[in-house]
């Protein structure tokens, strides 16, 4: 019974991190997250704070090696994918009801469901201060139409085209109308045009500039023989303050155990 405790802890505490961790908890929810890892100590988690700060310093969580977290060298299996997320941001994400905007605010579609205009949030910068526009989404599709992503992606048939509206504005023109287009949205990271422009290989880029996002975290440490990541907050998130500021992954050979004995 008690391990059964243990395991419901667990998986309401990887579920507040999650969100926290997609920048989806806005910063009332986050305090509230900090005082339920309060309680979460005393069983165990592997949790770290400053005294008297409304974050979390360290959160450490189980894990091995799944490839160098950008999204043309990690794994197809395992959960390489939810680390690249932590880097790199879509246009749009999903939360318990649906679709919500992310890196584009609002968007419109036409009346035949061909062409969808997405307006993108301004003041956004990737992780090195270089400014995020149209023209980084508009590069993410065609590179990825010659780079095939291990993960994520929009399936080749589906765009005829992305066209440049203006620095804020970036146009889909579809070759038919997709009623899974927006979901489809959801998995597509854009990654830098600055950085990747001069790639011919991205499966063999594993400079640190190739882990430059917008999203809540930055690659601060990766070990490929060790199997172990590190994450750290990344300053220029342009969304909610986040409430951990670092997420460690290492390999444990029993994750209830490990979690039992706070490791």
């Amino acid at each position: 019974m008690e391990k059964k405790k243990l395991l419901v802890l667990l998986s309401i505490f990887l579920t507040t991190l999650i969100l926290i961790s997609a920048g989806c908890i806005d910063q009332d929810s986050a305090q509230a997250g900090t005082s339920a890892k309060n309680t979460s100590d005393q069983t165990g988690i592997s949790v770290n704070t400053s005294e008297g700060s409304k974050h979390v310093d360290v959160v450490n969580l189980s894990g091995e090696d799944y490839g160098y977290p950008q999204p043309f060298t990690i794994y197809p299996r395992g959960p390489g994918s939810s680390k690249v997320g932590m880097i790199f941001d879509s246009l749009l994400e999903r939360d318990e009801i649906g679709i919500i905007p992310w890196l584009a605010e609002n968007w419109n579609v036409s009346s035949d469901g061909t062409e969808y205009t997405f307006h993108l949030r301004e003041g956004v910068s990737w992780s090195d201060g270089t400014p995020f526009t149209a023209n980084d989404v508009k590069f993410t599709f065609d590179y990825e139409q010659k780079n095939v992503p291990v993960s994520g992606g929009i399936e080749s048939g589906i765009v005829d085209n992305v066209q440049v509206v203006d620095s804020n504005t970036v146009r889909f023109v579809l070759s038919q109308p997709a009623s899974t287009f927006l979901y489809k949205l959801t998995g597509f990271k854009i990654i830098p045009e600055h950085i990747y422009q001069n790639v011919s290989d991205p499966a063999s880029f594993l400079d640190p500039q190739a882990v430059t996002g917008t999203g809540p975290f930055i690659l601060d440490e990766y070990n490929k023989e060790h199997g172990t990541y590190r994450f750290v907050a990344n300053e220029n998130f342009w969304g909610p303050d986040t409430a951990v500021k670092s997420v460690e992954f290492i390999p444990v050979s029993d994750s209830l155990i490990a979690f039992e004995q706070g490791k």
